[in-house]
């Protein structure tokens, strides 16, 4: 985790590609290493505010320093108790909703967006539509001073996804 921290402070936009036996343990780490001192925007597309924020419990991460934009809670539960720390998307095929929230969040400064993961955009979209909703997201983080970091699972690293975002990003980095 020292090397992707590292690679991290060197590169604005990075993919991540995480073995699927260790993701959530992973990603736990990065989560807890980032928001100890920086505020993080955490954009799950996989599971719900509320299993997030016992996961953060369960492994030290600093919620107090995490923004969760939720994309799943709303298809579950059709409406959510608002949070002061959330912004909740209709589903992780709402696009341009995601996309909305993603840029209302940023004006409120967060030096990390941590996408979780490109993975389960597949199962919503074809790699195509992935790929520009990503470039277009892509072009507004560069203009700000956010760090931003797509996961996607190891299983899912010979996609067309994964090649067309190699040009896109500034670093991808292969975790063991």
């Amino acid at each position: 985790m020292k090397n992707v921290i590292k690679e991290i402070g060197k590169n604005q936009i990075l993919l991540l590609i995480v073995p699927n036996k260790n993701y959530t343990k992973e990603i736990s780490k990065l989560t807890r290493t980032l928001s100890k001192k920086n505020k993080v925007c955490y954009v799950s597309l996989n599971r719900t505010y509320e299993a997030l924020k016992l996961l953060f419990k369960k492994e030290n991460i600093k919620s107090a320093n995490c923004f969760i934009i939720d994309a799943i809670t709303k298809a579950v539960i059709k409406t959510p108790k608002g949070k002061k720390d959330s912004v909740f998307v209709s589903s992780p095929a709402a696009l341009t909703e995601m996309s909305l929230a993603i840029t209302k969040i940023q004006k409120k400064c967060p030096e990390y967006l941590l996408f979780d993961s490109l993975s389960t955009l597949l199962i919503y979209e074809d790699a195509s539509t992935v790929t520009r909703f990503v470039h277009s997201l892509i072009s507004r983080v560069r203009v700000r001073e956010t760090t931003l970091i797509f996961t996607i699972l190891a299983s899912d690293k010979n996609t067309s996804l994964v090649k067309n975002m190699s040009m896109l990003v500034d670093k991808v980095i292969e975790i063991d």
